[in-house]
């Protein structure tokens, strides 16, 4: 790796204790709003997270969104996936870029979920990561992800969901940064009319739990209201979605105590779905 500024050692600095602040681990527009619960996600940005979720859909879809983090426009977050859903299972994919030219962030990643019954749901990643830092050898790094989603009744769900158990790390020249390794469990209550509530435990290594608390309310067919409470640093979310019979439009906000207001807005799009 070839230093050719000063500059770029106070980057690698930075880089050491916060790279992955970057979105990484992205939450689309819906589990945004719902506090970042990642363990359910019936949306078409499970792919990110807890793909488990996207083998009780009976149809394929394709999302992209925006996230604004702290309205810092180098921050940022892109996200474009895809997901195709079959007799065998389901197969999806997704792209994610966050930062801008002198400090880009990429994550790339394949899935395969599949139904074991009509109760469990479970789900194998691969993800890539490349940093690419202006003036610097690009940086890249290889994990995996595994989660389950159980159906224990008509109204409750629960789902866990392991991310980088190899625990990768990602190399810039003598620096290892690591790559998050992560356990959650997450449950989810509803009566599959109007509401939806969450409840949901993260815990990073090396880092103190975080737990988080979210409700989904459905207005009607076409509006959906969403919120929830994280911590600690504490983050209060909020959103909305709109739901056409394939084109859904979310969007959501994030407010952190200590560094101000994130936002997100995304939209989808699913074929061969019916109207209910």
């Amino acid at each position: 790796m070839n230093y050719r500024s000063p500059t770029l050692i106070c980057i690698l600095s930075f880089v050491a204790s916060s790279l992955f602040s970057q979105d990484l681990l992205f939450n689309g527009p819906v589990n945004t709003a719902l506090a970042d619960v990642r363990t359910i996600d019936h949306s078409h940005w499970a792919v990110f997270n807890n793909a488990a979720s996207l083998s009780s859909l009976k149809h394929s879809g394709l999302a992209a969104s925006y996230q604004a983090r702290f309205n810092i426009k180098e921050l940022s977050t892109r996200a474009i996936s895809g997901f195709y859903s079959g007799n065998f299972g389901v197969i999806s994919g997704g792209v994610l870029q966050s930062g801008y030219s002198k400090s880009l962030l990429s994550r790339y990643l394949f899935s395969f979920s599949r139904k074991f019954g009509n109760s469990t749901s479970a789900f194998l990643q691969y993800n890539l990561i490349t940093h690419h830092i202006e003036t610097a050898d690009e940086s890249l790094a290889f994990y995996s992800a595994f989660g389950l989603q159980q159906k224990i009744t008509s109204e409750i769900y629960m789902a866990v969901l392991i991310s980088n158990m190899e625990q990768s790390k990602i190399n810039y020249g003598n620096i290892d940064v690591d790559v998050p390794s992560q356990f959650l469990i997450g449950l989810m209550w509803t009566n599959e009319q109007w509401v939806k509530v969450f409840t949901e435990a993260e815990k990073e290594l090396n880092r103190t739990p975080v737990f988080k608390g979210a409700v989904e309310m459905a207005i009607n067919d076409f509006l959906f209201l969403r919120t929830g409470i994280k911590g600690e640093p504490v983050e209060f979310t909020f959103g909305s979605g709109f739901n056409w019979t394939r084109l859904n439009i979310d969007i959501a906000f994030k407010y952190h105590q200590l560094l101000g207001v994130s936002s997100i807005a995304g939209i989808s799009y699913s074929f061969n779905k019916r109207a209910k």
